[in-house]
């Protein structure tokens, strides 16, 4: 896990970096130089200068989550496992109902905490009738996250 940045600026050294995976060769060891919250730059180091730690990190691009439902909530925790499309979604009714903007702020930082950057969030109301202000919860949670 890399350090929480703090201050205006800082350095992270790490043993390999992904600028462009797939289509660029890995970087070696390199120092990371962060100003204002934006990598500045990328420097090569002596892999000797790294310690244990520092050698065995890998930085590469924030991931992206393509569909996602934003339920803090597991589903199976409700009766409603994954299978088959139509199976699932009755399942969803047995789900209890929860603040919207509570359950959708736990999704985003569970995505967030392991790397996910930007999410298509794909929502389930859990009342049509109130969809306009869950996806506003939504959006809000997102926003915060």
């Amino acid at each position: 896990m890399l350090p929480v940045l703090q201050g205006p600026s800082t350095t992270i050294r790490v043993g390999r970096v992904l600028t462009e995976p797939g289509h660029a060769v890995p970087l070696g060891a390199t120092a990371i130089h962060i100003a204002d919250g934006k990598v500045v730059t990328l420097e090569p180091v002596d892999p000797a200068s790294l310690t244990r730690h520092e050698r065995g990190l890998l930085l590469l691009p924030a991931l992206a989550n393509a569909h996602d439902h934003g339920r803090g909530l597991r589903t199976i925790a409700a009766g409603a496992p994954d299978g088959r499309l139509e199976e699932w979604a009755v399942g969803l009714a047995r789900h209890p109902k929860v603040d919207s903007y509570l359950v959708a702020a736990i999704a985003f930082a569970r995505l967030a905490e392991s790397g996910v950057a930007a999410v298509n969030h794909c929502h389930n109301p859990q009342d049509s009738e109130f969809l306009l202000a869950e996806a506003e919860a939504v959006s809000r949670a997102a926003r915060d996250t």
